[in-house]
């Protein structure tokens, strides 16, 4: 379904209780044509003003749409559009709100009839039914992930661009100036793709909607197709369905936010796809940035077949296309344990609204640990761990104003595990002090 005529390219705002538009570069004639209901120039006879403003226009021509001899616009001064003044002359695209209002604002080319010389004479073409439909747009190379440096989206030229509607494809190739051009086209919904060796689509397809008589504009930003692909086989040979498969930095930043995830699951036959890798220096692996989970029970695995990163193949990535295929075999899933837990406040109630926690010990990463680590109104919790791998385990109590920790306790999954009790009174920045101590002692052993 199109965009309404008056929304077309506006972002809408609240502004000191109004309503409030910022509208993108206008639409050529031919595109706004194909989404303006409708269009006509009309004499201003009558302003009124009843909280908003009524304007009274005589329709002398009409482009498209019915229309009788005379219309009464709204006016709430939202958006762009003309300053309507009595006596004048306009061009309006417009259309007819379920309300049966007829807004005279909007993110459209309605203009003074003297500033329309470009829209009438695609008009006078469009109401004899002489125009074209017609897909244009321009295929541009972004260099990077950003939206800074647009001076820097170079046009590609002899790029093979393809539209689809449900019967038929449609192909064309871009000039000099990354430009390409479908004319004659029956109106639709089509998919646009562009297809260049080395390059991919920024988004990926989308679909354009062409109105009969109009024109749409798809511009398309192509990025450079890193990615890295491959199969993880059982050591039987068998696809591994759903193993983790993980890119880290070889020099991660301190910031762990700065550093990239780039993770992907395998599917039924054991396939994994990573997209839109920066350039760098990468380890592959299976569970490389984490412990082992129920979701996840792989143990860790370094490419091609390390255990640590001592024994790591590191991949160099450099810029430009990347479209690299590494094979790995996953080793054995880890048995799942239950493990059992309590927890108390330091009075030896049940601690309400608890839970326990699972961090991978070597980070702070947490470790998905089942659907029963909420406890119940007993204190109790049930925990899915993965068998003979060590976490840093605690239990959390939301208050109205604050949390209250346990402290963190240092456990290997076994099938003979105790039940655990936990007691939750530490502030978050004592929790911090004794986790840290804790993953320290871990690292030293």
């Amino acid at each position: 379904m199109a965009s309404p005529a008056w929304l077309t390219t506006a972002l809408c705002l609240s502004v000191g209780g109004a309503l409030a538009c910022s509208c993108a570069d206008p639409l050529s004639p031919c595109q706004q044509a194909g989404r303006s209901p409708l269009i006509f120039s009309g004499t201003v006879t009558n302003i009124r003003k009843d909280g908003v403003q009524f304007v009274r226009m005589k329709v002398d021509r009409t482009y498209k749409g019915a229309l009788p001899a005379e219309v009464e616009l709204s006016d709430d001064g939202a958006c762009n559009g003309p300053d309507l003044q009595l006596g004048r002359q306009y061009l309006m695209y417009t259309e007819r709100l379920p309300t049966g209002a007829i807004p005279a604002r909007g993110c459209t080319r309605s203009r003074a009839i003297e500033d329309a010389a470009e829209d009438l004479a695609f008009l006078d073409e469009y109401a004899k039914g002489k125009t074209v439909t017609q897909i244009s747009g321009t295929v541009r190379y972004r260099p990077d992930d950003s939206s800074a440096h647009p001076e820097r989206r170079t046009p590609l030229p002899r790029v093979r661009v393809a539209l689809t509607d449900r019967s038929r494809r449609y192909f064309a190739e871009t000039d000099a100036k990354g430009l390409y051009l479908f004319t004659g086209l029956p109106a639709g919904v089509y998919r646009l793709e562009v297809e260049s060796p080395g390059f991919r689509m920024d988004g990926g397809s989308r679909l354009l909607e062409l109105a009969p008589n109009a024109c749409s504009t798809g511009d398309v930003l192509m990025k450079d197709d890193r990615r890295l692909r491959g199969v993880v086989r059982n050591e039987d040979g068998s696809p591994a369905r759903g193993a983790p498969v993980e890119l880290a930095l070889a020099e991660p930043y301190p910031e762990p936010w700065r550093n990239p995830v780039l993770f992907s699951t395998t599917d039924n036959q054991g396939r994994y796809l990573i997209d839109n890798v920066p350039p760098g220096d990468y380890y592959l692996g299976i569970n490389i940035n984490g412990a082992p989970s129920r979701m996840f029970p792989y143990p860790t695995l370094y490419y091609p077949s390390g255990r640590s990163r001592s024994q790591a193949l590191r991949l160099e990535l450099p810029s430009g296309p990347v479209a690299e295929t590494y094979d790995l075999m996953a080793p054995a899933p880890l048995p799942i344990v239950v493990l059992r837990a309590r927890i108390f406040t330091p009075d030896g109630a049940p601690a309400p609204n608890s839970s326990i926690r699972v961090e991978d010990l070597a980070s702070d990463n947490r470790v998905e640990a089942g659907p029963d680590a909420a406890a119940d109104e007993t204190g109790r919790a049930v925990l899915e761990l993965c068998e003979g791998v060590r976490y840093q385990v605690y239990a959390v109590m939301d208050l109205p104003d604050r949390m209250l920790f346990s402290a963190p306790a240092e456990i290997t999954a076994t099938r003979d595990a105790v039940e655990r009790i936990f007691v939750v009174g530490r502030t978050s920045d004592e929790f911090r002090e004794l986790s840290r101590r804790l993953k320290e002692s871990g690292k030293s052993r």
